[in-house]
């Protein structure tokens, strides 16, 4: 859903966010946070997304860097196969 009408890659959200890193999207969201103001969406949706992120990053979830983020692809198979992180589990 989330995807070029709003500007964003065909990777969609999540995508983008394993493709930047989980660790380094934290990071610009604190940027984020510290730079916008009170009223801007960002601080509602981090306040709500930077436990799951948290503990993504602890787990070392950190997206394709790490090999397993939102996605994890995996190659040993033919075709490969995409899993997708359960957030039930956080």
């Amino acid at each position: 859903l989330m995807s070029k009408p709003f500007g964003f890659p065909k990777t969609g959200i999540f995508g983008l966010m394993d493709l930047i890193g989980i660790d380094v999207m934290m990071l610009i969201a604190e940027s984020l946070i510290i730079n916008l103001p009170e009223n801007d969406d960002i601080h509602r949706v981090y306040k709500n997304s930077r436990p799951i992120l948290e503990q993504m990053r602890v787990k070392n979830l950190l997206g394709r860097k790490s090999g397993s983020g939102f996605f994890k692809l995996n190659k040993t198979v033919k075709p490969p196969v995409t899993t997708m992180l359960n957030l039930q589990d956080y």
